[in-house]
């Protein structure tokens, strides 16, 4: 399956002392995380899931993508161990977005797309569409 090993959060994290009381407790932050592993979730998992909850199928999704089906299921479910909650329900060969999975798709879109404006500004100051021009002009010389 490669190098995607899911572990769940309390390994990763176990619990951590906290500065008033001095006692051992779970981290409240990790209580009531949605996002369990986020150091794993790679662009390919959020444009694979973002095809699959459009077409809501994960074959016409990996015809999209062209990538074969089982690669299409691999990124959804190492997306879904990523974040610790069922992204899809598996209705046969469709597959509906869990109320997770709706949540999710919002800001996996914003994600992309903010990425793609961060991309587009620095190829508009290459191409000199955005940016700063520095320009000296000298006044004309009146020389009879």
């Amino acid at each position: 399956m490669g190098p995607f090993q899911p572990r769940s959060w309390q390994e990763r994290d176990p619990p951590i002392r906290t500065h008033l009381s001095g006692e051992l407790s779970s981290s409240l932050f990790h209580e009531r995380c949605f996002m369990r592993d986020a150091s794993h979730i790679e662009l390919r998992h959020l444009r694979t899931f973002l095809v699959v909850a459009e077409t809501e199928n994960f074959t016409r999704a990996a015809e999209r993508l062209s990538i074969t089906q089982p690669s299409v299921s691999i990124q959804v479910k190492e997306l879904e161990a990523a974040v610790g909650a069922q992204l899809f329900s598996r209705l046969g060969p469709r597959v509906a977005l869990t109320p997770a999975g709706r949540s999710f798709r919002e800001r996996a879109a914003l994600v992309l797309q903010k990425l793609n404006d961060a991309c587009q500004a620095v190829q508009d100051t290459e191409d000199l569409a955005a940016g700063h021009l520095s320009m000296v002009v000298i006044p004309p010389l009146n020389v009879p």
